[in-house]
């Protein structure tokens, strides 16, 4: 879906196409020296109902436009955004590190793992220069709540519309939220960014669990949140506690996030409610 506020843009060049179609992937990258791959369908908790159906839809694309940049030869820096779904299940809960192993329980976060490895094998072979960013749990702007990914997103959506709130699995379920302005941010940082393969994480080292997002949002929204549980059918497909350092970030790039989650939230309830 294309953004309202983007159709008129004399800067943004919309083109609709396929990436399982290797003629439209062949198209796509001619003169390209930068590809930031956002494409991804399917949810944590919606992507092991189906995983062979994940996989067409996610895994086999990707790897039809890598194709094609290998044809093309143009060798174009390919920002990958990732997830931090990739991690798994840990026990010590400390923030994740790039260098911790990735035991993903999601076909979601195995789609996004593979992904990264071919990545690796395609740089190693000189194809392209890749970056990947393993995103926390964004947030900044509306969501439908049909799309069932982006608590926060969602959340302020339902309240506008006077609708309950979903929230599916555990309340007690840990992430980093960071703002889609310090993703952006960051993804400025990578395009300066030297070297043939680097991992990112992308969040603030701060977790907070979904009962405390919905007190922040009620607090901002000054509005009770009617909520909606919905048990999901297999529970580990989400794990309970996921944060991540950006150290390697700062180090790197330069980067670190500047708008904190009271903030962010904040802004969101003044600019939507």
């Amino acid at each position: 879906m294309i953004p309202e506020d983007s159709r008129s843009d004399p800067l943004i060049k919309w083109r609709k196409m396929d990436l399982i179609s290797a003629r439209d992937c062949a198209e796509f990258v001619t003169g390209l020296d930068v590809i930031i791959h956002l494409a991804h369908t399917y949810t944590p908790f919606t992507s092991n109902d189906n995983p062979l159906a994940d996989a067409m839809a996610n895994l086999l694309p990707t790897l039809t436009l890598l194709e094609a940049i290998r044809l093309n030869a143009s060798k174009p820096h390919f920002i990958y955004a990732s997830s931090s779904n990739v991690y798994g299940i840990s026990n010590q809960r400390r923030p994740f590190d790039e260098t911790d192993p990735c035991i993903p329980v999601s076909s979601y976060a195995i789609q996004k793992l593979a992904v990264e490895q071919y990545l690796r094998m395609w740089s190693n072979k000189s194809h392209l220069q890749a970056t990947v960013l393993r995103i926390g749990n964004p947030y900044g702007t509306l969501l439908p709540a049909e799309r069932r990914q982006g608590l926060i997103g969602t959340v302020i959506d339902e309240i506008r519309r006077g609708q309950p709130t979903i929230v599916y699995g555990d309340s007690g379920n840990v992430r980093d939220y960071i703002h889609l302005e310090d993703v952006c941010e960051i993804v400025e940082h990578c395009l300066m960014a030297p070297g043939s393969f680097s991992i990112f994480n992308v969040g603030t080292g701060i977790g907070c669990s979904v009962r405390e997002i919905l007190s922040i949002i009620e607090k901002y929204s000054g509005k009770r949140i009617i909520v909606q549980p919905e048990p999901l059918p297999d529970s580990t497909s989400l794990p309970p506690w996921v944060v991540l350092n950006h150290a390697k970030a700062a180090t790197e790039l330069g980067w670190k996030p500047k708008i904190a989650i009271h903030d962010g939230i904040k802004r969101m309830c003044a600019d939507f409610l």
